[in-house]
């Protein structure tokens, strides 16, 4: 068998290595060929030097030892994107704000890179910038990491590139860039000043909406979605089967209605229709207006606007903001804070503490998928009461220092029940 003639580079220092080559003409450096059983083809890479190369030549080789293929990774984040939306199977709004997540953040970024050029400092940098420059919280940080996340995850089980180089970034940042500030329930003295409040003419017809969310504790979604078929007065529960959703389509920027099974399988649930509750439906039934909406086949809603239709999440919200700024108008009364209808879902759950209800039955009522969640909120509770405790003491401590010294006692009492 003849010997294999052995090649020199062009000055006659280094002898080329088999699949070696070095570029002839005004075309400078090196080329390294190899052949991959995988693609059955031949897979290249170049560089300006031989010691460049030969660096080049191991990853390349790893890779085809390994099958990930070197013609896929020429494919940019954009294009497996694209691959990723059109395989993704889950509920039309969340797609849709992942997509818009992708849109907004991500693509100006990093869509047009090559997945193989993305590190974990191009990662690392691109999240420090959205948070640097206050793009984003630390909490919609979570959202663009997991679709990021997820397209390079299938990525990696494409054997397109070797590992996904977003794996650790966030918990990291987590700890330098804390979430904001946990949701505060309404205290008793607030939660009465609402009552108050939505009993007046001109709030009235809000009291069985917004009464039914802070007795039961449910979610915008599940609340707007009941049917009056979900309402078993004869059984005395109230039936949560579904969510009614009110999202953007990124795809035709259209805005839409669409039905959607409960958050998780512990959200759908039956809950007790109390004395108090039964009161509220029936002025529904009797003072409210009939539906006249079908969203996915689903009609006969319970809490539609004055023309019959479904009702969102951001009208609920508008209406809240405006009785909380007439109600302010009254100095003399005990002032509203600020707050959403996921308040009055929280602030349910905290009265649940308050009254002493044990943590799995509290969980079961509020539809938590972990008792975890729930877990967290009496945390939370119990260390306010203690901080409530510490300052009662010092209030007390300091009225007997000022009753010493001959002057009238004073303790404070702060009203921060939740």
């Amino acid at each position: 068998m003849p010997k294999k003639e052995t090649r020199y580079t062009e000055d006659g220092r280094h002898v080329l290595r088999p699949g070696e080559y070095q570029r002839s003409g005004d075309k400078k450096g090196y080329q390294y060929k190899l052949w991959n059983p995988h693609t059955r083809r031949f897979v290249t890479c170049s560089a300006q030097t031989l010691t460049e190369l030969r660096e080049k030549e191991k990853q390349l080789q790893r890779d085809v030892l390994d099958g990930v293929s070197s013609v896929k990774g020429k494919d940019t984040l954009d294009a497996y994107y694209a691959i990723w939306a059109q395989n993704k199977r889950i509920k039309q709004n969340v797609l849709s704000n992942y997509k818009y997540m992708y849109q907004k953040f991500i693509q100006p970024a990093l869509g047009s890179k090559k997945l193989k050029d993305i590190k974990y400092t191009t990662v690392q940098s691109f999240y420090l910038d959205l948070l640097d420059t206050g793009k984003v919280a630390i909490n919609t940080l979570e959202v663009v990491h997991n679709v990021l996340h997820q397209i390079l995850d299938q990525a990696v089980r494409d054997d397109v590139i070797r590992r996904n180089v977003s794996d650790g970034i966030l918990p990291e940042l987590k700890q330098r860039y804390p979430k904001p500030k946990k949701r505060r329930a309404l205290t008793r003295d607030e939660q009465d000043r609402f009552v108050e409040v939505l009993n007046t003419d001109v709030n009235r017809s809000w009291m069985p909406t917004f009464m039914t969310m802070l007795r039961t504790g449910l979610r915008v979604g599940e609340l707007t979605g009941l049917t009056w078929n979900d309402v078993d007065f004869a059984a005395g529960l109230l039936h949560i089967r579904r969510t009614l959703v009110y999202y953007k389509d990124t795809d035709s920027g259209e805005c839409r209605f669409v039905i959607n099974s409960t958050k998780t399988v512990t959200s759908a649930r039956d809950l007790p229709l109390t004395d108090e509750l039964r009161e509220y439906f029936q002025i529904q039934r009797n003072e409210g207006a009939k539906c006249r909406q079908t969203v996915d086949g689903v009609t006969d809603f319970v809490f539609v606007n004055r023309y019959g239709d479904v009702q969102h999440q951001g009208t609920l919200n508008k209406a809240l903001r405006r009785i909380i700024r007439d109600a302010n108008l009254d100095q003399d009364a005990i002032a509203l804070p600020a707050f959403s209808c996921h308040h009055l879902r929280h602030t349910y759950c905290t009265n649940l503490i308050m009254a002493g209800v044990e943590l799995t039955a509290a969980s079961a009522l509020m539809g938590h998928r972990d008792i975890q969640t729930t877990a967290n909120i009496y945390n939370d509770v119990q260390r306010e009461q203690k901080e409530l405790a510490a300052q009662q003491v010092s209030a007390y401590l300091a009225g007997e220092k000022k009753g010493k010294t001959g002057e009238k006692k004073s303790v404070h009492k702060n009203n921060t029940d939740q």
